[in-house]
């Protein structure tokens, strides 16, 4: 058998969009943070982004669960109409 090493490429959302989104973010929280720690101090900038990343983290998970509980309906009903 021939072994062939298949390249892994990413399309222009997760090659090019997702990449260029994270780092202009990172750039903003990087530029951000200096005047949230002057403005809130140490301690209360620390708990704004505890929380800004709890609430994106449920956010996320439950935009996971949507996703799947769609798609398992779906394919329910594909499977529904196939055995009728």
């Amino acid at each position: 058998m021939e072994s062939q090493s298949l390249a892994v490429k990413f399309g222009w959302i997760e090659g090019c969009l997702v990449r260029c989104l994270l780092n202009i973010w990172g750039v903003m929280l990087f530029l951000r943070l200096s005047w949230m720690v002057a403005q809130a101090g140490l301690i209360h900038s620390m708990i704004i982004i505890v929380i800004s990343t709890l609430v994106t983290g449920i956010t996320t998970l439950s935009m996971s669960a949507l996703v799947g509980i769609l798609l398992l309906s779906v394919e329910n009903t594909f499977l529904q109409d196939a055995l009728h």
